[in-house]
């Protein structure tokens, strides 16, 4: 409001300064290239298409409605403001711990009163910021295989990745007597920095677009690197192999399920087989017999009975 409407923000605090004995504004400046690559995963949430590189440089002295990068405007339009007191702190010196204890300790919160933090607006891992980059430059949903590959990507990088050495020189320069002008005002000496050397081994000769990773200074993958169109080219063609891939894969193992039934089928008949010839392969049980009748002879034994009775009659009539 106080950027883009500045006798708003007046009105607003004219008519505050009628119920109020004092307004106090509390400024928390950023180092500019910080706040840039942080703003620029908050903006890939709602499908911003622009890759790194080319929105941290536009930036640079393109002032978009929020507010201007070289906060000494920002802080004129606060200087002609009247009725309000103005208190300017550095947001990277707490950036790490919280800047609700200073914050509180400036407005006069009895510590007695104990508050509990909630961080609401925390950086998005960097595996849904390159899905959401993805996504705004291919317009439209990731497959399976894209969404695999990015993961993959993502598991091999070690720290999150900043901007390159490139990319921050030209904003610690840029911004440097600004950035100087404040500290001194307001007594922030960390928000002057010196830009990181340059490139000792010549200039870069490789293919892209995207600049080259940085020799020691920063980590090798840089955000200008991934999110850039070299990168969502890479991606895309490596994810149409996985895909022939997961094709591939899904029919093998159709085919081994197939052949696996067939085996199975096969082992059923077989089983089904060796239990018929057994059966058939038994001696018949003994028919039942009533109660005190003994059980017939086998045919032999009926022929020698035979045989034996004629010789006895034989014998007998001799």
């Amino acid at each position: 409001m106080l950027w883009r409407n500045a006798s708003g923000f007046q009105h607003l605090v004219n008519r505050l300064s009628s119920v109020v004995d004092k307004i106090v504004v509390i400024l928390y400046l950023r180092k500019q290239a910080g706040f840039i690559e942080s703003n620029y995963v908050e903006r890939l949430k709602s499908g911003f298409c622009l890759d790194f590189s080319t929105y941290a440089q536009t930036r640079l002295d393109t002032e978009l409605a929020e507010f201007p990068l070289d906060y000494r405007k920002l802080i004129a339009r606060l200087d002609d403001s009247s009725g309000i007191e103005l208190i300017v702190r550095d947001y990277d010196a707490v950036r790490s711990s919280s800047v609700l204890p200073g914050f509180l300790d400036i407005i006069g919160w009895p510590r007695e009163i104990a508050l509990t933090e909630e961080r609401v607006n925390t950086g998005d891992p960097l595996v849904d910021a390159l899905k959401n980059f993805c996504r705004a430059q291919l317009q439209r949903k990731l497959t399976n295989a894209d969404e695999r590959l990015i993961e993959l990507i993502d598991a091999s990088i070690p720290v999150r990745p900043r901007m390159s050495g490139k990319t921050l020189r030209s904003y610690v320069r840029h911004f440097a007597s600004c950035n100087r002008e404040l500290a001194q005002r307001f007594g922030l000496p960390s928000l002057v920095e010196e830009p990181p050397p340059e490139r000792a081994f010549g200039e870069w000769r490789g293919l892209g677009s995207a600049p080259p990773p940085d020799d020691g200074m920063q980590p090798v993958v840089t955000l200008d690197n991934l999110f850039s169109k070299d990168f969502v080219a890479v991606v895309t063609a490596a994810a149409q192999r996985f895909a022939l891939m997961d094709a591939a894969l899904a029919d093998a193992r159709m085919i081994a399920g197939q052949r696996l039934n067939e085996i199975e089928d096969l082992r059923s008949r077989l089983a089904r087989a060796e239990q018929h010839e057994l059966a058939s392969a038994a001696p018949e049980p003994p028919p039942s017999l009533p109660p005190g009748e003994a059980p017939e002879p086998p045919p032999t034994l009926r022929a020698c009975a035979s045989a034996f009775r004629a010789w006895a009659l034989y014998r007998l009539r001799a």
